[in-house]
């Protein structure tokens, strides 16, 4: 879940990110804020279609690992391009690539959550997914923000949010193989391993009720 908390704290700043960058560097007036996040809703659909598409022709872990990439490029390309107001186009443009890698990220990611939660836990664990997802928001603005009072460009301050990227990267690359996780899921380790503590207690005579 240290992948979670970092690659949604990343995606979750990104709409407060983007408005202040939209108005203080790109100058777009309150209209051109809301096309250019209309495109990036509507942009979010052909996303989630591409993601269950290459989520069924690799898997998710993959299909996953390679948005991560495809948006920490993306973010560097388009916050180191646009960098003043007349650069209008090119800012729908990338509303567009961000919408995409968003409707991306977020299917694919409740995917891989929600094949790996071990049967009959499934609230405990959808709790603390969304915990997780939440626990981190607030630092991505905070950074975003004094690094903007500290006179430091906007277009660094977007670029950082490839931190938390980059780190939710390297943790997805630390999990187990897709097929391993589903494998782990199905046997349910967590209630096996229960058991056999339980087992070892009744083995030497004393029978704990471990059920609390």
């Amino acid at each position: 879940n240290k992948f979670t908390n970092t690659t949604s704290a990343a995606v979750s700043a990104f709409t407060t990110v983007s408005i202040v960058y939209f108005n203080e560097v790109m100058k777009f007036t309150s209209t051109q804020v809301g096309i250019c996040f209309l495109l990036i809703l509507i942009s979010t659909i052909p996303g989630g279609l591409f993601a269950n598409w290459l989520g069924n022709k690799t898997n998710p872990i993959t299909s996953l690992k390679l948005q991560l990439v495809v948006f920490i490029v993306a973010n560097f390309s388009a916050f180191g391009i646009l960098s003043n107001e007349d650069k209008v186009a090119e800012t729908y443009f990338a509303g567009v690539v961000w919408g995409f890698l968003i409707g991306w990220f977020y299917p694919t990611q409740n995917v891989i959550y929600s094949r790996i939660i071990p049967a009959g836990q499934e609230s405990q664990f959808a709790g603390f997914f969304l915990y997780c997802g939440q626990i981190m928001t607030w630092l991505p603005p905070l950074v975003f923000t004094a690094m903007n009072e500290n006179g430091i460009k906007l277009q660094y301050g977007g670029m950082h949010l490839n931190v938390y990227l980059a780190l939710g990267l390297f943790f997805l690359c630390l999990m187990q193989p897709w097929e391993e996780c589903l494998e782990d899921s199905k046997e349910n380790k967590m209630v096996t391993d229960h058991v056999k503590v339980r087992q070892m207690f009744e083995e030497d005579g004393e029978v704990t009720n471990l059920e609390g």
